[in-house]
């Protein structure tokens, strides 16, 4: 069995990533879209098998190597652990740079063994499968809860987004 973990950030502020905009047409529009410096954003884990889901793992600060390893340390790999092919389990994750530290690898491999499929892993172990370069379709995360995420995340506005500027915050 394989797990595929991926993460997607949800922006809290109401900035939406528009890099992917084209305006076709013969005059210049002469806009401007204003955005913070530091838009607020969560960060949403999670993992993905024939098994169901684990997470969704919400990281609030930049996920870095310490954080993802006690993420993987303390909620994934105990939500797994007690299955009884655990054994003979694979993970596979992406090629962000938080996930190939050798810290986040040394603990896959204390639980995985060789059964791991990462960006740089092998050249850095000698063992496991290398992420293929360019491929993020072969992740099924991408395609299923990135778009499920991104699509509820639009509902999920906190609620000071809400409230009108003329109520109290008590009420």
């Amino acid at each position: 069995m394989l797990w595929c973990s991926d993460e997607a950030h949800f922006h809290l502020d109401g900035y939406v990533n528009r890099q992917n905009w084209c305006i076709w047409g013969t005059e210049n529009p002469h806009f401007a879209i204003e955005k913070s410096l530091y838009p607020r954003r969560v960060t949403v884990w999670c993992a993905l098998s024939s098994r169901g889901i684990v997470g969704a793992i919400f990281f609030e600060q930049t996920v870095n190597s310490p954080r993802d390893v006690e993420a993987l340390r303390n909620q994934f790999i105990p939500t797994i652990q007690s299955e009884p092919d655990f054994e003979s389990m694979w993970f596979m994750q992406d090629g962000e740079t938080p996930h190939c530290t050798n810290e986040v690898f040394d603990l896959l491999e204390e639980h995985f063994n060789k059964r791991i499929v990462a960006l740089g892993y092998p050249k850095s172990k000698n063992m496991g499968i290398d992420w293929p370069p360019y491929s993020p379709d072969l992740n099924p995360c991408d395609s299923f809860f990135v778009g499920l995420y991104q699509r509820q995340s639009l509902r999920w506005k906190p609620l000071e987004h809400r409230r009108p500027e003329n109520c109290d915050s008590d009420s």
